[in-house]
């Protein structure tokens, strides 16, 4: 990766094709098997934060109409794309942050690294999911308490958030490939955009 497979992609979504292989049927049915998996649990948990956020009605039918908009071909629903594979862990992280913000009596520590480690598993998939980054960090400092434990929480959330990012980079230092790397998926994608 980064040497003989030039890619402006971060690692995780090719930990996620891994994955995928492990499952049965081979190269391409288990490609769409584990695509089909990451939708339904997206699905699921899309489900339970709009029946949280509203009722059981409108979560009903935003789920039905979240699903069938997978299907269009301007989606590219039946691809297993990085935008698809960020799903499954932004909508975990949603409802996390849901159900923390609203349970001021059984906050934890715990839950805002598992949101941070979510949504810096979903960066290193695909990496404008950095955008929920900061949309957690904000909806924490909006949220109760004083500036301190404001700032506090989204620190430990932030901290979290890198721990994915900071393990891939790790390894690729560790192989003395940091340059090959923060090339192809930070210098390149950056060019291109200007």
């Amino acid at each position: 990766l980064y040497s003989d497979m030039l890619d402006i992609k971060l690692p995780g979504l090719y930990f996620m094709y891994w994955v995928f292989n492990q499952l049965p049927g081979g190269h391409e049915k288990s490609i769409h098997l584990g695509l089909l998996l990451v939708h339904a649990g997206a699905l699921a948990l899309f489900f339970a934060l709009a029946r949280k956020a509203f009722n059981l009605p409108v979560a009903a039918v935003a789920t039905a109409l979240f699903a069938v908009s997978a299907l269009m071909p301007g989606v590219f629903g039946f691809a297993a794309h990085a935008t698809q594979l960020i799903q499954l862990p932004v909508m975990g992280a949603l409802l996390l942050l849901w159900n923390y913000d609203r349970n001021k009596e059984n906050r934890s520590v715990l839950t805002l690294v598992w949101i941070g480690l979510l949504l810096g598993f979903a960066f290193t998939v695909k990496q404008p999911a950095v955008v929920f980054i900061v949309f957690a960090i904000g909806v924490l400092m909006l949220g109760d308490g004083s500036f301190l434990q404001k700032t506090g929480r989204s620190f430990v959330l932030g901290l979290a958030s890198l721990v994915p990012f900071s393990a891939i980079a790790g390894y690729f230092f560790m192989q003395g490939r940091f340059d090959d790397f923060w090339l192809w998926t930070f210098i390149m994608p950056t060019a291109q955009t200007v």
